[in-house]
């Protein structure tokens, strides 16, 4: 937080020996920059995992293998979870595995290290302004480097281990600006060179680094003399190794596509011609949260920003800024404003999260504004040196302006408390969502994501009072979800499950199944927890068709293929029975299930020999099946072999 003590070093900024801008800032500067960090977001630090800080890290086996598993990762896709393969991002998965490899799973590590990883981002973007601003007031670039640190907007990319890419993203960014930079200024073809390989590196954190495409021209048309034929040869340079990147990305990995879904993106199902307005009305709420960082979301979707039309006054709104934003950015070329810089920053980078070609899951997202906020941070100085009377243009610094630093120690003081306590929001999972539906009352999907929470902590407490606490909230949120989207599959289908498994209400939890499977058929969990209910029931006629369905969509379900068997041999279907047995051997051979239904079938054909078999292979999976220790209890002492008899007896009692 901007203390005192940290007020007083800024005083004293005028009093310290100036250095030409063009070799390096004081070192203080960045020490300040650094300690900043830690204390603003050092409190992320004692957080668990979070959101999709489970799938990243913490249930990837890759990861696990450390080291060793590095090949993998640079051989594999981001996320491979139930069937989906998402994204490019080896760096990112790279770096959880060295850390793995050295500390285990240590959370808080791992959150150390992406606020140190935040913290050399925002030195780099210091030291890249200090270059690019040479000409403009001394500390213009620190000021706007400490905004830019201070503003709450990043606290979900600081707080989310998931979001490290972005933090790498933004480092290696810097420095293809950086060195792309220095070859126009240097005219040497080796900086180049490492303004591609830092390129590269960058794609291989997160494909929204190809917005540093039109960033370097950008700059270098702003901050240098450098003629078009210049740029032009960075650009093509950059374009040529980007394409070649992914040329060789495309053959090596397997091809995979983001399934997007209404509950995340309702863009998804509209025409370009209607997608417009609700994208544009998006844009304006980045704005806002800009201005005034409140409230901030771990997701917003549907309906937190709700689909507009073309006569939507928060649309309409939102479309003159932006116009006017634009004929600003682009009337400022000439002269080469730092208004209109700023203004441009903002808008390229914004333009990655536009909705309009490529869909944003939750429509808007704090982290969206990562890279975008530093052209608002520049603006907000620049009008803060205007208001006190600062001339930007001024290289040494003349005295103390008493009015700017309060003006700026105001505002870093009120994002830094802001900041500080939306920290804390992201503590656990349990935290995050109860806190956020508070203001998120319109996302369906943060009500959905809580109630699956609360329903996790009632099935992990041992507490009676404690378990119903949270078995009826979870109940009530998970409505509110439905509420707000009456066709909302995962919402029905884990209230259907908290119904039958958790109350034994299968009448409800039928009825919710029944809608999630409606919605969506290839919802394989709704599939099996539905089957189970009419199994219950005993209706299995209804049970084998939902059992048939749920190891169609997800064939790697043994249970499900267990418990269809054993209904179509109780309906006297017995090549049936064994046949889905023998695919399950085939998918499972050493599973649990597949020994134990196994052992039931040859029981029931009278072939107890083959059914002892199966049994003894199922224990040594499972020890802990009292059922089948009792069976093999009494089927050896009725042998008369006492010793294997007391092998089995010992594991049921």
């Amino acid at each position: 937080m901007f203390d005192k003590h940290l007020f007083n070093e800024i005083k004293q900024l005028p009093k310290l020996a100036l250095m030409k801008q063009n070799k390096q800032a004081p070192y203080l500067l960045y020490l300040i920059i650094f300690a900043s960090t830690f204390l603003l977001y050092g409190n992320t630090i004692f957080n668990s995992f979070n959101l999709d800080d489970l799938i990243v890290i913490k249930d990837n086996e890759v990861i696990h293998k450390g080291i060793k598993g590095i090949p993998e990762i640079f051989t594999t896709n981001y996320i491979t979870d139930k069937g989906r393969e998402v994204d490019y991002r080896p760096l990112v998965k790279t770096t959880f595995a060295l850390e793995y490899q050295l500390y285990g799973e240590n959370t808080h590590l791992h959150h150390f290290f992406n606020v140190l990883l935040f913290a050399i981002s925002v030195m780099l973007l210091y030291y890249l302004l200090s270059l690019l601003f040479k000409e403009y007031h001394l500390y213009l670039a620190f000021f706007v480097s400490l905004l830019y640190l201070a503003h709450p907007i990043h606290t979900e990319v600081v707080a989310s281990l998931k979001n490290r890419d972005e933090i790498l993203s933004y480092i290696f960014g810097m420095l293809v600006l950086i060195y792309a930079y220095k070859y126009v200024m240097k005219n040497s073809v080796s900086w180049l060179f490492y303004s591609g390989l830092f390129f590269i590196l960058a794609l291989l954190s997160k494909i929204s680094s190809l917005v540093f495409l039109a960033v370097v021209p950008l700059i270098l048309y702003f901050f240098t003399n450098a003629n078009l034929k210049k740029i032009g040869t960075t650009f093509i340079f950059h374009a040529g190794l980007i394409t070649a990147y992914y040329i060789i990305i495309l053959s090596l990995l397997p091809t995979y596509t983001r399934e997007f879904y209404l509950i995340e993106n309702p863009l998804i199902q509209e025409t370009l011609v209607n997608k417009i307005p609700t994208a544009v009305y998006a844009l304006g709420y980045y704005i806002q949260l800009l201005i005034l960082p409140h409230p901030l979301l771990s997701y917003y979707g549907y309906n937190q920003i709700p689909i507009v039309g073309w006569s939507n006054v928060y649309f309409l709104f939102s479309l003159l800024i932006y116009l006017g934003l634009t004929v600003y950015g682009l009337h400022g070329l000439k002269s080469k404003n730092l208004y209109s810089f700023a203004i441009l920053l903002f808008l390229i980078h914004i333009s990655m999260f536009s909705n309009v070609i490529l869909p944003l899951a939750g429509i808007v997202a704090d982290r969206a504004l990562h890279a975008a906020s530093l052209g608002f941070a520049l603006i907000v100085v620049l009008l803060m040196y205007k208001l006190a009377g600062i001339s930007v243009k001024n290289k040494r610094h003349k005295g103390y302006n008493y009015f700017f630093l309060m003006m700026f120690g105001l505002l870093i003081l009120a994002y830094s408390m802001k900041t500080i306590s939306r920290n804390f929001d992201w503590k656990d999972e349990l935290t995050l969502y109860s806190n956020d539906v508070k203001n998120g009352k319109k996302s369906a999907k943060l009500h959905y994501l809580y109630g699956q929470e609360l329903l996790k902590q009632a099935k992990m407490s041992n507490v009676s009072e404690k378990k119903k606490t949270y078995l009826n909230k979870s109940i009530k949120v998970l409505k509110k979800a439905i509420k707000i989207y009456p066709r909302y599959p995962s919402a029905h289908s884990i209230l259907g499950q908290l119904y039958a498994e958790e109350l034994k209400d299968f009448e409800n939890g039928i009825k919710h199944l029944s809608k999630a499977v409606e919605v969506n058929p290839n919802l394989a969990k709704a599939q099996y927890n539905l089957a189970r209910c009419y199994q219950s029931q005993q209706q299995p006629i209804k049970a084998i068709k939902h059992y048939k369905k749920a190891v169609e969509v997800a064939e790697n379900n043994v249970r499900a293929w267990c418990y269809l068997s054993q209904l179509q041999l109780a309906q006297g279907n017995k090549t049936a029975a064994f046949s889905t047995a023998q695919k399950l051997a085939t998918i499972a051979p050493d599973d649990y299930f597949t020994h134990y239904n196994y052992g039931h079938l040859y029981f029931n054909q009278k072939d107890t020999l083959k059914a002892v078999q199966h049994f003894e292979k199922a224990i040594v999976v499972n020890p802990s099946k009292t059922d089948i220790a009792q069976f093999l209890y009494q089927y050896y002492q009725s042998k008369g072999n006492e010793k294997k008899s007391q092998h089995y007896r010992e594991l049921f009692e």
